[in-house]
């Protein structure tokens, strides 16, 4: 009897890994970025960009121009209550607010992702890899100009790059918040069911 429950449990973990292993997964990816303007004490001195630009990426583009090189934009669901209190409260300001499908094979890395806003103060990247959990790559740089009154004359000093670059293990359906003194992403991953 304990070899037929053995064997019974190796067929049911084999066969429940092979269909992982067989077909890629859709995932909706949401991020809404966004700078913050709260007094802290950190002393950031970054003024050229570090960012570090993979060799292929994908741009996100509107279904009227996605092509080869482009996942298509899709509607912000999971963040829309994130994105109202951010977008109601005076010391933050929305620089993002994007979602998009991205087919994620199991045990790979899906083609990284270029993000950015309209005035191009925030670019980035994000990368998904997926294994026994799903981890996530942001790569990010958001650039402020220094205001009149702190500006010494120095043309570098003008420029204050603020940088994200972090990797961590994001459970499915859970915001997750990339931290800087000066700005924030908060991503959230959802499986597609078809």
């Amino acid at each position: 009897m304990a070899k037929k429950i053995a064997s019974l449990f190796f067929l049911v973990w084999f066969s429940a890994g092979f269909a992982q292993i067989s077909f890629a997964a859709v995932y909706k990816v949401e991020l809404l970025v966004f700078s913050q303007s709260m007094p802290n004490t950190e002393v950031l001195v970054q003024t050229t960009t570090q960012l570090k630009w993979p060799e292929r990426w994908l741009e996100i583009a509107t279904p009227a121009v996605a092509n080869q090189n482009s996942v298509v934009i899709a509607p912000l669901a999971g963040l829309s209550n994130a994105y109202n209190q951010l977008a109601h409260h005076s010391n933050y300001s929305i620089l993002l607010q994007t979602a998009w499908m991205q087919p994620i094979e199991v045990n790979q890395a899906a083609p990284t992702i270029h993000f950015t806003d309209v005035a191009n103060t925030l670019n980035g990247f994000i990368t998904i890899k997926s294994g026994a959990a799903l981890e996530v790559q942001i790569d990010a740089e958001y650039t402020q100009q220094a205001d009149s009154a702190s500006y010494t004359g120095n043309i570098e000093l003008r420029k204050r790059v603020y940088r994200i670059n972090e990797q961590r293990i994001v459970p499915l359906n859970e915001a997750h918040y990339f931290d800087h003194p000066n700005f924030g992403i908060i991503a959230l991953i959802t499986p597609v069911t078809p």
